[in-house]
């Protein structure tokens, strides 16, 4: 579920990353839709995949520093894209940044691969 999400949001991604500046705001919405879903996608099963590993009397202690660790990554990435579609010619700026963010989950990929194989190896 996850590789398939990051494969979504990458997908999502990469016409942010062409954007020119007069683009529709509708097809910019429906990319978007496309992101979320891919960064849906992802969120739950690795929040998932987290709890399976802290003990059950711990769950209580780990949930609150997971929801502050996705919150201060979303914020963080918020604020890094909002300076950089400030800078002049933000429609390239942000195009820049989103081949950025394109590229750097793409590498993603590599890892959340190899950990989707041992899993599916340790099921057999």
């Amino acid at each position: 579920m996850i590789f398939a999400g990051l494969i979504v949001t990458i997908i999502g991604t990469v016409p942010l990353a062409l954007l020119t500046g007069s683009d529709d705001y509708w097809w910019l919405s429906a990319v978007q839709v496309v992101r979320g879903c891919g960064i849906g996608l992802t969120t739950t099963p690795t929040l998932a995949t987290g709890l399976v590993s802290v003990p059950k009397e711990r769950i209580s202690h780990a949930m609150p520093l997971f929801a502050m660790l996705q919150r201060i990554g979303g914020s963080f990435g918020t604020s890094v894209l909002t300076a950089v579609a400030a800078a002049p010619g933000s429609a390239a700026a942000v195009a820049g940044a989103h081949g950025w963010i394109a590229g750097i989950t793409a590498i993603v990929l590599i890892p959340s691969w190899f950990l989707v194989r041992a899993e599916m190896s340790t099921k057999d």
